[in-house]
């Protein structure tokens, strides 16, 4: 799938919010400012990037694939809560407050589900 390449970003006016990468026009949101269109602009701008970060030549799987690797995340956090006092995964040799793949699936799992925007 082609897409436009290069960071996005957005740029507000009277008239809404226009979403640009590089000097390459790809949508308006909205038709004027307000915090409401505002948070849509950033929002797919956001996505956007971040999809292409982890993927620059098919940000689009990386969108579909999100649900799933919320899961995984959820798994193996619901893994640690099952293990008892010892890590199941690491055995508490590793630095476990950072480096074990339970604490990191936690991270990012309270990431994803932040209600702060």
């Amino acid at each position: 799938m082609n897409y436009t390449k290069g960071e996005w970003r957005n740029w507000s006016a009277p008239n809404g919010y226009h979403i640009w990468a590089g000097d390459v026009h790809i949508a308006d949101v909205g038709d004027k400012e307000d915090a409401e269109q505002s948070a849509n602009a950033n929002l797919i701008v956001e996505v956007v990037n971040a999809c292409q970060s982890v993927n620059p030549d098919n940000p689009f799987a990386v969108a579909q694939a999100l649900k799933d690797l919320y899961e995984v995340c959820n798994g193996i956090a619901r893994l640690e809560q099952t293990a008892g006092k010892t890590c199941a995964l690491c055995g508490g040799y590793l630095d476990h407050k950072k480096n074990c793949l339970f604490v990191l699936a936690q991270k990012a799992l309270d990431k994803v589900e932040s209600k702060d925007g």
